[in-house]
């Protein structure tokens, strides 16, 4: 399909790990974003099996190998600076709102 020869695809996924290693830093990379998404409330194990983990400490501790931080902590986080950014963001629109009292 790729007009390239097996020996030729994995030659070229050398530097990635490999081909399954290339594969699996995709999913985990997709996983992050959904991770990050404040306005995504799946389960932290129900995107792990979306994204081809079966076994959530598996899944875990990939994603932790190669972002250095847990999903959960990674989740935790996000939900954190999303509150404080929406508090913030209020409070700057405070004086507009009250211009418009006017």
């Amino acid at each position: 399909m790729l007009g390239v020869s097996r020996a030729n695809l994995y030659r070229l996924f050398a530097d990635e790990g490999g081909v399954a290693r290339y594969i699996q830093c995709r999913r985990l990379a997709a996983a992050r974003r959904r991770l990050e998404d404040p306005s995504d409330l799946s389960g932290i194990g129900e995107i792990a099996t979306q994204h081809g983990f079966n076994n959530p400490a598996h899944f875990s501790h990939r994603f932790r190998e190669l972002f250095g931080i847990s999903p959960r902590e990674l989740r935790h986080g996000t939900r954190q600076r999303y509150s404080r950014d929406l508090e913030s963001g209020t409070a700057m629109l405070g004086p507009i709102f009250r211009q418009l009292d006017r």
